[in-house]
């Protein structure tokens, strides 16, 4: 029905004038979802929606068109009408010559587009700079296709390649400074299938089902070994932990024949002081305490051909507010 629906904390400007959240935060948040009636007013149905900490953007069915709301503090919203949006959402970007748009992410205080014919688009605060307006990087990995991208919490951009080949920005000053180098990881040789990007870490699956965790200025992959015997097949980060999709192998109540059972499990990652640095890295702790199916599955399915297995798709709220986790068939 295209109704866009509002909950958590306020994050709008303290001199907004909204009429549908008019009297509805109670200590700062809202007690149960808000529906936002001024998107009805714009001509545009809407298909995805990303959040960053101060903003959200949706991507229109035409995939032509981001329309943006909330506080555009660090021009994460770009030159959107400062006046306008105390009132109402409004779009902010709009591709051109019929251009789709494959990929939108939002990070804390930035958007980033990836079009059809895979250039990249940014706007907002990244690191100690700000971009006001959309700055285009044609083509930033040349001749390739890209299939995926991320937004880590510290503002790395992460692009995965067709082939399973990941790039990662720089620590660029300066928009002229910025640049993709392949990642290459000392101790991996199989294709990688999503990247999910945490506070100073990463977790990784593979076309295999083995998960991973990056550290930040690290190279070398950690494998969980909680995981070593579960096949994951997704994964979504928070701030300070994971939760993952995955399989584990069970016999049936006759002991004759191999099962799957889905489930997904959480796994926190407590942050530690790094020795004489004075920063805080994170580690995957090791007591089993920590890894614990956070939605089991009633339905046991035989396991006979991967695509009748029913996987659980992972949504991942605002940070800091949360993850949950649902089923698809």
């Amino acid at each position: 029905s295209n109704k866009v629906f509002y909950a958590g904390k306020n994050i709008f400007p303290f001199n907004a004038k909204i009429e549908s959240l008019s009297d509805k935060f109670r200590h700062g948040i809202t007690e149960t979802p808000v529906e936002l009636e001024e998107f009805s007013q714009l001509d545009e149905d809407f298909e995805l929606i990303r959040t960053g900490d101060e903003h959200f953007v949706l991507l229109s069915v035409s995939k032509r068109k981001l329309c943006g709301w909330g506080f555009n503090s660090h021009h994460q919203l770009a030159m959107i009408d400062s006046y306008k949006v105390l009132r109402a959402p409004d779009v902010f970007f709009e591709t051109e010559d019929d251009e789709t748009i494959k990929f939108i992410e939002c990070g804390k205080l930035s958007t980033c587009v990836v079009t059809e014919f895979n250039d990249l688009f940014i706007v907002g605060k990244f690191g100690s700079m700000t971009i006001s307006t959309f700055t285009k990087i044609r083509q930033p990995i040349a001749n390739t296709n890209i299939s995926q991208l991320y937004l880590s919490d510290d503002d790395e951009i992460y692009l995965v390649t067709e082939s399973g080949l990941v790039f990662k920005s720089n620590d660029f000053r300066n928009i002229m400074e910025l640049q993709f180098d392949e990642f290459k990881f000392s101790n991996l040789d199989e294709k990688i299938l999503k990247i999910a990007p945490g506070e100073n870490f990463a977790s990784i699956i593979t076309e295999s089902g083995r998960c991973f965790s990056l550290l930040k200025r690290e190279k070398t992959l950690i494998e969980s070994s909680k995981l070593k015997n579960l096949r994951v097949v997704d994964v979504n980060a928070g701030s300070q932990h994971v939760v993952v999709s995955a399989f584990r192998r069970i016999k049936d109540m006759n002991g004759n024949h191999e099962t799957l059972l889905n489930q997904t499990y959480t796994i926190n990652f407590k942050p530690i002081k790094g020795v004489g640095s004075g920063e805080e890295n994170y580690q995957e702790p090791d007591t089993g305490e920590n890894l614990r199916p956070a939605l089991n599955s009633e339905n046991i399915s035989r396991f006979e051909n991967e695509d009748k297995v029913s996987l659980l798709d992972l949504e991942e709220s605002p940070r800091n507010i949360g993850s949950r986790a649902t089923t698809l068939e």
